[in-house]
C-alpha cells in the first residue's frame, strides 16, 4: 500500500516537527 507509506512519511513529518517546536528548535525544512 503506498498510501501508507505516504501517510507514514507525512505523520513522521509533522510528529518531527511538533518535538522540535516543544525542544525550541526551528526545523530546517
Amino acid at each position: 500500500m503506498r498510501i501508507n507509506h505516504k501517510f507514514n512519511r507525512v505523520m513522521r513529518a509533522v510528529k518531527g516537527a511538533a518535538g522540535w517546536a516543544q525542544q525550541g528548535g526551528i526545523p530546517e525544512r
